[in-house]
């Protein structure tokens, strides 16, 4: 891969390099960066026990690396909202649409309702992109 390529295109794809040192290292692309998913309970915090999602990609290692995901990463919502945000590294990351959600492969079954005011004391992160916006 070139440095041209745009990153944004991997946005929601769960990877790994089964040919690599780490054969079961599983990233996420989020915003055209690859995070490494540091445990099983934060996977299953996002995904739940779907793992037919994770692809082998022998290139993974020509993707920026971003930010580890937190162990225990989770996903919120705001009691009786739709708004929906992935929680890492002490951040709210919005989940601006049910399709971005969607693109990402999240389970609905693991979304945690919460107060607004526990949302609110989150610090705010990058909004999730779609790997269809283009950017």
């Amino acid at each position: 891969m070139s440095d041209s390529v745009n990153y944004n295109l991997f946005n929601g794809k769960r990877l790994r390099n089964e040919d690599s040192v780490h054969p079961n290292a599983t990233y996420v692309v989020i915003n055209g960066f690859k995070r490494f998913i540091p445990d099983g309970s934060t996977y299953v915090n996002l995904w739940g026990d779907d793992n037919s999602g994770i692809q082998n990609d022998p290139n993974l290692e020509n993707i920026p690396e971003g930010k580890a995901l937190t162990s225990g990463a989770s996903l919120l919502r705001i009691e009786g909202e739709a708004a929906t945000y992935l929680v890492t590294n002490q951040q709210k990351l919005f989940i601006p649409s049910g399709n971005i959600f969607h693109d990402y492969g999240f389970s609905t079954a693991y979304i945690k309702d919460v107060e607004r005011s526990v949302i609110d004391n989150i610090p705010p992160g990058e909004d999730l992109k779609s790997p269809f916006d283009g950017t």
